[in-house]
């Protein structure tokens, strides 16, 4: 009975011991899982950061966006002040060179005329010499 009671004494001191080990495990298991929990609510609440930044970057963008397509009008509505611009540029220009070649054709009318006023003034003069020597 003493050998059976020896022997049991030891597997109860064992057990104690693995027991006492278990609860050391269990203490650092705990430990790990409160270790666990703070980084969790660290990475929550940079998760929730990051989520509020990227719904203000989103919300940027589309101002962005929309910005973009305003001046993305305004340079289609540019161009097409400048290319009317041009088109009456170019009319003008025709104009004017239509004006020029008016100009020298109305000039050389002018010089044309004004030679032969000259001739007729010339037969004027001279036909007053005559009428003035027939008179006397």
């Amino acid at each position: 009975g003493q050998r059976e009671l020896a022997h049991c004494q030891r597997e109860l001191v064992d057990s104690q011991g693995a027991l006492v080990g278990s609860q050391q495990e269990l203490v650092g298991s705990r430990q790990e899982v409160l270790a666990c929990q703070r980084q969790l609510v660290g990475r929550q609440q940079e998760l929730q950061e990051c989520q509020r930044e990227r719904e203000a970057c989103r919300e940027e963008l589309e101002a962005s966006r929309r910005q973009l397509a305003h001046w993305q009008q305004e340079v289609v509505g540019c161009q097409q002040q400048r290319e009317d611009a041009c088109k009456e540029r170019n009319a003008a220009q025709q104009q004017l060179a239509h004006c020029h070649r008016e100009l020298a054709e109305c000039r050389q009318e002018l010089t044309a005329s004004r030679k032969e006023c000259e001739g007729s003034k010339q037969q004027l003069e001279s036909c007053r010499e005559e009428l003035a020597t027939c008179q006397a």
